[in-house]
């Protein structure tokens, strides 16, 4: 970048009157091109280098998506209205919301266009202060009408509240005022693919990771529907950019093995495709739904972390912990009901009570029928499934007949998948005969 541009960042950047509208304009620009992020990071550098600017530094950091780093530039609580806006996103990327809360109460009014009002408003729904979140919404659009965030938080609210059809005028209001308001285009893709209609969300999610920095469950929530429509390269492409951003990213990481294995291993069985994706939802955390924090804490102390812990829950069993109420079995019965699902699915077949003879029999009559199931009842991955076919392997009962010798002698099948078949049996309570 000619050093032309970097005095322009320099001339923003030290304006006693910078505003935070300002900062996102700077912020888009530099994550328009790569050269524009080299450069800037170039340019980050010399200012934390001269030593005299640790708000303008702090401001580059920020940018950059260094929030820890910039709260450390910041120092003691910053009486500038800008620095207090930097403060309390960083707080809340640390999961200090208290903290964030305070500090916004006493300064969300002197941040421009109403942006310190939508942290407030996001931080108090995080919190699960759901009417101070409406309020702050409120005192928001009174101070910036034309503010896409504020009417992309008033969505999300109406979200929890299940209130459809608010929301998504809410999320279109959004989008007029800002085509690439991110949290509009990412909750309007949700709320699309949640009702079937794919081609929408395919679109709002290509929408979304076209604006810099790209927001990584958008990522992979467009390489999910990338599969559905039988589309492994383009799959694999978003899946390796979620796992390039977070390396420590498990299931993105789970999500590019199995795309890429399929590429080149393409098994066209529709009630597959449908068992693999329910056994992801199934997998999917209970953090990434928008819960009241009573309710996450309460599910947290019961052990229960995923969608399919809570098919193996009672109501009845919720109920009866404590703080758990009316209240919040309604709020996860919607969400297990927005899958498809519903609380003790599971369990539905299992007997109440039953005599020990009964209980043997029962045990021995679902062994049999467990061994004599299809061997793609287990969910495995494409790879997997495709060494099973080598060895003719129909059924699970046909499955733990073959020694990991035999397996292993399969071309393709290396130790990746022998660990996964192992764990997949032993889910079932059963394994593979020795090793010879």
């Amino acid at each position: 970048m000619p050093q032309v541009a970097q005095s322009s960042y320099s001339e923003i950047l030290e304006k006693d009157d910078l505003t935070v509208s300002e900062l996102f304009e700077v912020r888009r620009k530099v994550f328009s091109a790569e050269e524009e992020k080299t450069a800037f990071n170039k340019f980050v550098k010399d200012v934390e280098a001269d030593g005299s600017k640790n708000l303008m530094a702090a401001v580059c950091n920020w940018i950059e998506g260094r929030l820890a780093r910039a709260r450390e530039l910041l120092g003691e609580e910053p009486s500038n209205p800008l620095g207090r806006y930097i403060e309390a996103e960083s707080l809340m990327a640390c999961r200090r919301i208290d903290d964030a809360i305070g500090l916004l109460k006493k300064s969300a009014g002197q941040i421009d266009a109403g942006h310190g009002y939508v942290l407030l408003a996001r931080a108090l729904r995080r919190r699960g202060d759901y009417g101070a979140a409406a309020e702050a919404i409120k005192k928001g659009l009174a101070q910036g009408k034309e503010n896409a965030d504020l009417h992309a938080e008033a969505g999300i609210l109406d979200d929890i509240r299940a209130d459809y059809d608010s929301s998504v005028a809410n999320y279109r209001k959004a989008l007029e005022l800002n085509s690439e308001c991110v949290d509009a285009l990412f909750r309007m893709a949700y709320l699309s693919d949640l009702h079937g209609d794919t081609e929408q969300a395919l679109e709002m999610y290509q929408r979304c990771v076209q604006v810099k920095p790209v927001r990584k469950n958008a990522l992979v929530n467009l390489g999910l529907i990338y599969e559905e429509l039988d589309r492994q390269q383009e799959a694999v492409a978003c899946f390796r950019f979620a796992v390039e951003q977070d390396p420590t990213d498990r299931r993105a990481a789970l999500y590019l093995r199995d795309a890429e294995a399929s590429k080149d291993m393409y098994f066209d069985e529709e009630q597959q495709k449908r068992r693999e994706r329910r056994n992801k939802i199934l997998e999917t955390p209970i953090t990434d739904f928008e819960l009241s924090v009573r309710s996450r804490n309460c599910l947290e102390k019961m052990n229960v972390h995923t969608v399919g812990d809570l098919t193996r829950i009672s109501e009845p069993d919720l109920l009866s912990f404590k703080n758990f109420g009316e209240t919040s079995l309604g709020e996860i019965r919607r969400m297990m009901s927005s899958k498809s699902l519903h609380l003790g699915q599971a369990l539905d077949d299992v007997g109440v009570e039953e005599s020990a003879s009964s209980k043997e029999a029962r045990e021995r009559d679902e062994q049999s029928r467990l061994l004599s199931r299809p061997v793609e009842e287990l969910g495995l991955s494409i790879r997997s499934y495709h060494c099973m076919s080598k060895l003719d392997v129909q059924t699970i009962g046909d499955l733990v007949r073959k020694t990991e010798k035999e397996l292993l002698a399969v071309k393709n099948f290396g130790g990746t998948s022998l660990t996964e078949i192992k764990k997949k049996l032993a889910a079932h309570g059963l394994s593979l005969p020795g090793k010879e």
